[in-house]
């Protein structure tokens, strides 16, 4: 089996490129892992979809330039900049997992927005919903198939949001039926690609970006609140397996019937785990959940959960109250602004990600393997960037605070902060960015 070297700041690590064997992982004693013990296993997860995935990236990108340029210029998509802004109201961010299931029979009396990605869209329409529905397309390894086996779309008030990366068949169906598109850009900072070149071929067709975190209902959740709509309610987000179910029952039309597709047994996953709660789950879902709260860290949008699965770092509602309500009257339910920093840091922590808040309210998330020694020196080489730049790195970067917080967040003793600093003086491995 190969293996590459990736340097990830001043970490390295091998990563399989060939898909991983399925097997139950194990922590560094050799027992079952859970979510807790779980950290570098989920983190592949990442590393492989990207050597999966940016080849189709970068050809989609070269062939949808003209494309989407002439559609922007007919008036057949728009930047999604330019999507209602505002106040659009409550939405559902809809992801793949059982729990979706639960929208049958009641999703079509739901009157305000719903997310999908491809894979849930047909479903959606299928259950009777004929609002305002984002689909969502994301994945760049989508086929066509995921949105054209259906009856109709002319009756849903349906519109595509999409990007560069996307097969062109895909913009290509839309436009036959005289469908809107939005488009925007993918970023992902660590990715060249797609922090870099794509802004330079496309910045001046499409200005709205979206980060994708390697995950498609974290994307749909920023996507949401680019969009205008809040509050926002997950369902289908379990990233687990309640009620010993893997995944939505989908449906689609073929031969001008309705097909359903039924999720495979539990039995199936073979790398299964337990989440925190108690539920069976994987290490793919691990990655995921870690994903959701990146996002919902640097919004700190106010989102309700209505899945049935691992993540419980949200406030829970139940989503047949949620549709009956129209999503009104759960304020009392939402998080503050510091609950919502302190769950999600200390979870995230747990995973080696922090986030590090600075001065002008701006915060970045970095994964490490030794946040007291790296992160120090990650902080110092900033300032040193931001001296470069003609700016004053004392007026943002407060190195103390953050690694007290850094501290408090992974629950060590924060007091061990200061002979850690002296220790790492004595390394000189941190320059004062202060002088």
């Amino acid at each position: 089996m190969k293996k590459r070297t990736i340097i990830d700041g001043n970490q390295i690590r091998e990563v399989l490129t060939e898909p991983r064997k399925r097997v139950l992982p194990r922590d560094e004693k050799g027992e079952p892992a859970t979510e807790a013990t779980l950290q570098e296993f989920a983190h592949d997860y990442k590393d492989g979809t990207k050597a999966i995935v940016m080849p189709a990236e970068v050809k989609h990108a070269f062939q949808n330039y003209r494309l989407m340029r002439d559609y922007l210029k007919q008036g057949k998509a728009e930047d999604y900049v330019k999507y209602d802004q505002g106040k659009n109201g409550p939405a559902l961010i809809v992801g793949s997992g059982p729990s979706t299931d639960d929208l049958k029979g009641i999703v079509q009396n739901w009157e305000g927005a719903i997310l999908a990605s491809t894979s849930q869209a047909v479903t959606i329409k299928r259950y009777g919903f004929r609002g305002r529905l984002l689909i969502a397309a994301l994945d760049p390894l989508t086929d066509v198939q995921e949105i054209n086996r259906i009856d109709t779309w002319q009756d849903t008030d349906a519109v595509l949001v999409s990007w560069p990366g996307m097969s062109p068949k895909i913009h290509e169906y839309w436009d036959s039926l005289n469908k809107k598109s939005y488009y925007f850009r993918a970023m992902q900072p660590d990715t060249p690609f797609l922090a870099e070149v794509l802004p330079l071929a496309y910045g001046d067709l499409i200005t709205a970006y979206c980060l994708l975190f390697s995950c498609t209902p974290a994307a749909q959740l920023g996507l949401a609140r680019l969009g205008g709509y809040d509050p926002l309610f997950m369902v289908g987000c379990d990233f687990g397996f309640p009620n010993n179910k893997t995944r939505f029952t989908e449906w689609y039309y073929e031969n001008k019937k309705w097909v359903e597709k039924k999720p495979g047994p539990l039995s199936n996953i073979k790398d299964a785990i337990l989440s925190n709660n108690g539920l069976p789950t994987q290490a793919m879902h691990i990655f995921y959940k870690r994903c959701m709260l990146c996002v919902a860290r640097i919004d700190l949008m106010d989102v309700i959960d209505a899945s049935n699965g691992i993540m419980t770092e949200f406030p829970k509602a139940d989503i047949k109250d949620i549709i009956a309500k129209q999503g009104k009257g759960f304020e009392h339910l939402y998080y503050t602004k510091q609950k919502k920093k302190d769950i999600i840091e200390k979870y995230l922590a747990t995973q080696r990600t922090y986030v590090l808040e600075f001065e002008d309210n701006k915060c970045r998330i970095v994964e490490s393997d030794d946040y007291k020694t790296l992160m120090p020196m990650f902080l110092a080489q900033m300032g040193n960037s931001l001296k470069r730049a003609g700016q004053d790195p004392s007026k943002i970067i407060d190195v103390d605070r953050i690694m007290k917080r850094l501290f408090e967040v992974s629950g060590d003793d924060i007091g061990t902060y200061i002979l850690e600093k002296d220790r790492i003086k004595k390394q000189e491995a941190v320059l004062k960015i202060s002088s």
